[in-house]
């Protein structure tokens, strides 16, 4: 079960093949941090329609235990969808 979509808004989305990402890091509630398999390369995901708690906010850890418990160290194939380059 993937636990993260990007896409780019130049291709449909069934039309971009999906990629295999390994989640390093949990950020908080509703950001991951995944590493390509092949490339190697580092991105952080924030997942969408998920609305959690920022940091030191009431709950905050247990909306990250949660995305923990649910995507930490599984393989995840992901796809370009709305993708924005963080600032």
């Amino acid at each position: 079960m993937p636990c993260a979509s990007i896409s780019t808004p130049q291709a449909p989305a069934d039309t971009v093949q999906p990629k295999t990402y390994r989640v390093i890091r949990i950020k908080d509630g509703d950001s991951i941090e995944t590493i390509g398999d092949s490339t190697k390369t580092t991105f952080v995901i924030r997942l969408a329609h998920v609305d959690c708690p920022e940091y030191k906010q009431p709950y905050s850890q247990v909306a990250k235990k949660f995305t923990n418990d649910f995507c930490y160290a599984r393989q995840s194939p992901l796809s370009k969808r709305n993708f924005r380059p963080s600032p």
